[in-house]
C-alpha cells in the first residue's frame, strides 16, 4: 500500500519518472496491483462526493471543455449579497 501511496504522489507532482527511485517498486507484485487498483476505486468514489478534490477536478475538467466548445464567455455577472443599513 506504500509504494502505491508513493506512486499516486509522484502521479500528482507530475513526476512518475521518478518511479525508479521508488524501492521495490520494478518488482511490481499483485499485492502492489491490488492497492493501486482500491486507490483507483476511492478515487473514482470521491467524483461524486460535494467539496472533494477530485469532485474539484472534475468541474473544473468540465468548465474549460465548456470553453474549448463555445468560447469564452463574453460576460460575467457576479452576485454579491446587499446588506441594507436601516
Amino acid at each position: 500500500m506504500d509504494i502505491a501511496l508513493q506512486k499516486v504522489e509522484l502521479k500528482r507532482r507530475g513526476r512518475l519518472n521518478d518511479l525508479s527511485n521508488l524501492k521495490s517498486y520494478s518488482n511490481a507484485t499483485d499485492e502492489i496491483k491490488n492497492a493501486e487498483a482500491l486507490l483507483k476505486s476511492v478515487e473514482i468514489a470521491l467524483v461524486n462526493v460535494w467539496g472533494s478534490n477530485e469532485e474539484i477536478k472534475r468541474c473544473r475538467r468540465e468548465a474549460f471543455s465548456m470553453v474549448m466548445k463555445f468560447g469564452q464567455p463574453a460576460l460575467f455577472t457576479t452576485l454579491t449579497p446587499n446588506k441594507k443599513t436601516d
